[in-house]
Formats: C-alpha cells, sequence, structure tokens
C-alpha cells in the first residue's frame, strides 16, 4: 500500500513538473510583456497629464491588471495546447487522477510564477523610485494569486471538453465575468472578493478559502469524472 502510493505520488510529480514546464513555455512571452509593462504603468502616474485624465496607475490597479492576467492565461493556454501532452499522457498509461493532479498543480504553479514575476517588477520599481516598498501589499497580492491559481489550475483542463478556440473563449470568458460580478449573481466562488473593486480584499478570511478550497476539490472531482468517462468512450 504504502510503496503503491508512493508510486502514485511520483507520477503526479512528474506530470505536474511537465505541465509546469510546458505552461512556462507556452506563457514565457506574454508573461514577459506584462512583467516589462509594470515600469510602463507604474509612470504613467508621473505626468501631470495622466493624472488629470484620471490615469493614476497605483498598486491596486497593478494588482487587479496581475491577477486578471492570471484568470486570462488559462484560456490563452488552451488554445495555444500541445499535442504532445495528451500522447506523453496516453504513452505512460497515465490514471485519470494523476492526469487531473498533476496538471492541475503544474499549470497552478505557472499562473502563480507569471504573478510573482510581475509582483517582483512591482515592488522592485517601488523601491527604486520611493526608496522603500509596501510589502503587506506585495504578500496579499501573491496571496491573492495562489488562491486563484489554486482554482484556474484544474479548471482549464475543463476547456480540453470544448471543441474550438471560439467555443473555448466564449465559455471562459463568460465564467470569469460571472465570477467576478459580485453578489448580485448567484456565484460560489468569492471571485469578487479577490478582483474586487477594492484596495485590496482581505484574504485570509473563510469566507474565502472555504469556498476556494471547496470549489477546487470539486473542479478536480470534476475533471476525474469526465477523463474517465472520456476514455470509456
Amino acid at each position: 500500500m504504502i510503496a503503491r502510493g508512493l508510486t502514485w505520488l511520483g507520477a503526479c510529480a512528474a506530470l505536474a513538473d511537465l505541465h509546469f514546464r510546458e505552461a512556462v513555455r507556452v506563457l514565457r512571452w506574454p508573461g514577459t510583456i506584462v512583467v516589462l509593462a509594470i515600469p510602463a504603468l507604474c509612470f504613467a502616474q508621473e505626468p501631470l497629464a495622466f493624472r488629470r485624465g484620471g490615469l493614476d496607475v497605483s498598486w491596486s490597479s497593478i494588482g487587479r491588471i496581475t491577477l486578471l492576467v492570471v484568470c486570462l492565461a488559462p484560456l490563452y493556454l488552451s488554445l495555444h495546447r500541445s499535442p504532445r501532452r495528451v500522447v506523453l499522457e496516453r504513452r505512460g498509461s497515465v490514471r485519470p487522477e494523476c492526469a487531473a493532479i498533476g496538471r492541475g498543480i503544474g499549470v497552478g504553479l505557472s499562473l502563480f510564477a507569471i504573478a510573482s514575476c510581475a509582483a517582483i517588477a512591482s515592488i522592485t520599481w517601488e523601491s527604486i523610485r520611493f526608496s522603500a516598498a509596501d510589502w503587506s501589499r506585495f504578500s496579499i497580492l501573491l496571496g491573492q494569486a495562489a488562491l486563484l491559481a489554486t482554482i484556474l489550475g484544474p479548471a482549464s483542463m475543463l476547456l480540453d471538453f470544448l471543441d474550438g478556440p471560439a467555443l473555448r473563449t466564449l465559455v471562459w470568458t463568460a465564467a470569469m465575468i460571472v465570477a467576478t460580478a459580485g453578489p448580485a449573481l448567484p456565484v460560489v466562488v468569492p471571485f469578487d472578493r479577490l478582483l474586487g473593486t477594492g484596495d485590496f480584499a482581505r484574504i485570509w478570511d473563510s469566507s474565502i478559502i472555504l469556498p476556494l478550497g471547496l470549489a477546487t476539490i470539486g473542479t478536480y472531482l470534476t475533471v476525474i469524472a469526465s477523463n474517465r468517462r472520456s476514455r470509456r468512450g
């Protein structure tokens, strides 16, 4: 039993590493553009003409832009997915649960890596400009990104069951709009709290952690069940 468990964990870790490296390869140029855009966004708040026009780019604006990129990255990955991943999984006779957990963790880590690079660029630029930096906002942004990546990693696999880039784009965009619309809509996952209009949400709160955790587990179970059904078919 122990040996089987270790083998199962090893397979999940190997797949997580495979998906992380593939996701980083696919996202390297969009991620680089986002990271390089941070100094430009910070500089945009300096000219008086920008401020008069209401274009004051603050830490909260950069944070929301970073989290928006985290939300859109899974769609970009799905639209640029490589058949090499599917071939490797099928060749290795990977169990559906291993494939789901491995890919979910790998994609989630790649999303967190992008957000981390953007946050590091932001805090570095703030330190250069003001000789000081607000590390509390830096840590909160990383926490928000980690919570989003935890559920968006496995959720991105649901796009594999849709045919055509147009349908995937429509479904993912609609899902993100509903998830961030706020309490007016029947939303289970509190994305509106993470991407809200406030400066920064209080993320270490049971009202956020518990729904995100349950939604993540439910997403994994849905993907595993869907994979089992597709293989039988």
